[in-house]
């Protein structure tokens, strides 16, 4: 054993055992499980022999583990000249440690703000990741339960009692669901996980109490987001939910996957979108661009903007529509449509520019099928010889006849399959438009309407009229709203 060693063994004994003269001393450590024996050499005194240690071993009382043999062999190294520093002669049975329950966290439990870097090496400001985002039944928690100890015994026969562990907490809160065994914790709905205290809570709406700025940066939740405040330029507000504003939202970016609420209105200067998949509502719109699968609903006015709507969209009291080019599959009412300054405006209803655009992708995806399929059928021509001898050729140019073979099939399908949606395409944007443009107030000139196939520029200005499409003549046609509210 080295002098390092030595030290070590010597350092860790809590009580030490000498005989009279001494020159052999017992180190037992802190939990009496095991003894070491050390022999020293004295030239003026006689060798001590076993039954020496032997008294020492019966005076302390050691009782149990112990080795005869190691003793013995001590002792053979002794008679040899030789010193025995920290010889094991007893080695009881310690406890089993027991361990403490652990719990696993799988969502970031700090609150220190990661920025995020562009691809050029710059930071984005506006991505803070404040967010822990989970989705129904994600596992938020993994409870390790803790394992008990057991006890032992020392070398004085005692029983030793294994260590104390602790327990951990894992509870279900209201959002979250906590599994039979008490072990796996789970979101029961979409939202944001955060730790308070000992508790995971999932919280359905994330909450901003002041506007959406470098202070906050980006959103993007599985819930509801409510905004305080105002959305400021530049910034993005994702939610899978409904997002909702006090303020008023500047040229950012709000997708949700329900609703847009803006309590005060929508001033863009032309930058930015507003998406919803559900109805977009708020008090004014000034050269924004929304696009709402939904209703869209406007307590004032539209100006200069451009808004897509699948629905019905409706601008209530007063409202108008001044410029920009407005669409609305349901239909469109208002006070007023377009400007006694002889602003261009366009409003269009009925499904056929949505019907439009599938076109041309459709035509888009045929052209690109059909530019596939050239070099594929030149390749086909080159190895027509090869064909006629096809079975005897080897496996591998086999295989790449057998693929280039499929890759035709591949493009012809798609060209059928874009040729047939392009006909019913067709078929479709000449089936009629019942859709109308309802105007309560004044239709000012220089305004044109779209509805279905047909299009019609207003000269002259006119009150309370409704636009509906002539299903024979393929015009549109102006008919007198006797209210002011059809």
């Amino acid at each position: 054993m080295s002098n390092k060693d030595s030290a070590e063994n010597a350092r860790r004994y809590t009580k030490t055992i000498k005989s009279p003269d001494g020159m052999a001393t017992i180190g037992i450590d802190k939990q009496s499980i095991h003894a070491y024996l050390s022999l020293e050499l004295n030239a003026e005194k006689d060798l001590l022999q076993p039954q020496d240690v032997f008294e020492m071993i019966n005076k302390e009382g050691i009782v149990f583990g112990l080795d005869n043999a190691a003793i013995t062999n001590a002792f053979k190294d002794y008679n040899m000249g030789q010193s025995v520093s920290h010889y094991l002669i007893a080695k009881a049975h310690p406890p089993t440690l027991g361990t403490d329950a652990k719990l696993e966290y799988f969502f970031n439990t700090g609150k220190d703000i990661v920025l995020s870097e562009k691809d050029d090496g710059t930071v984005d400001h506006r991505e803070l990741g404040l967010i822990n985002n989970v989705s129904k039944d994600d596992l938020l928690a993994l409870k390790t339960p803790l394992t008990e100890g057991s006890p032992g015994t020392n070398i004085y026969g005692d029983t030793v009692d294994p260590n104390g562990v602790k327990d951990v907490l894992l509870s279900e809160t209201s959002n979250t669901v906590l599994s039979e065994d008490g072990f796996e914790l789970t979101a029961r709905i979409n939202g944001q996980v955060m730790l308070k205290g000992n508790k995971i809570q999932v919280a359905p709406v994330f909450m901003v109490a002041h506007d959406v700025d470098l202070n906050v940066g980006n959103i993007d939740f599985n819930g509801n987001i409510v905004v305080n405040g105002n959305v400021l330029s530049g910034f993005t507000l994702r939610a899978k939910q409904d997002i909702t504003v006090l303020g008023v939202v500047e040229g950012a970016t709000l997708i949700a996957g329900g609703n847009i609420y803006i309590k005060s209105g929508y001033r863009a200067g032309g930058k930015g979108i507003l998406q919803c998949h559900g109805t977009f509502t708020c008090k004014f719109v000034d050269n924004g661009n929304i696009e709402s699968n939904g209703d869209v609903l406007i307590e004032n006015s539209i100006i200069d903007s451009k808004v897509v709507c699948y629905s019905k969209l409706l601008v209530a009291k007063k409202g108008s529509i001044v410029g920009g080019d407005v669409k609305a599959v349901k239909g469109i009412e208002c006070k007023e449509l377009g400007s006694k300054l002889g602003i261009p405006t366009i409003v269009t209803v009925g499904d056929r520019f949505v019907i439009q655009r599938r076109m041309e992708e459709a035509k888009e995806a045929l052209e690109e099928s059909k530019e596939a399929l050239g070099p594929i059928e030149e390749s086909i021509k080159q190895m027509a010889p090869l064909l006629k001898n096809f079975a005897n050729l080897e496996p591998a140019i086999q295989q790449k006849i057998q693929s280039i073979t499929k890759q035709r099939q591949d493009h012809m399908t798609s060209i059928e399959v874009h040729i047939n949606k392009i006909t019913k395409l067709e078929k479709l944007f000449m089936t009629q438009c019942y859709a109308t443009v309802n105007v309560n107030g004044i239709t000012y000139t220089d305004t044109t309407v779209i509805i279905g196939a047909s299009k019609f520029r207003v000269n002259e200005k006119v009150r309370m009229t409704k636009f509906s499409e002539d299903h024979v003549e393929r015009r549109v046609i102006q008919s007198i709203l006797t209210t002011g509210k059809e």
